[in-house]
């Protein structure tokens, strides 16, 4: 449900503990792939880069090539 939030909500509210939880498996299993996916994250893509997780999966409602271009 991130998806619903406004992006600075989410910033306060969702992302510290998801990079939280990041980290901890990042250091337990190294070697886990993290995917973050969040329905309707289209206005949080930006602030999702930075969560530490390898993958940003993504909802229908964006578009894939736009998005590959601006985060990479």
């Amino acid at each position: 449900m991130g998806g619903q939030l406004p992006p600075d909500m989410w910033e306060h509210w969702s992302k510290p503990y998801i990079k939280e939880i990041v980290d901890l498996v990042k250091k337990r299993c190294p070697e886990t792939p993290i995917v973050l996916y969040i329905n309707r994250n289209g206005g949080l893509l930006e602030r999702m880069k930075d969560t530490g997780v390898d993958v940003i999966g993504l909802d229908w409602t964006v578009d894939i090539g736009r998005w590959k271009k601006k985060i990479g």
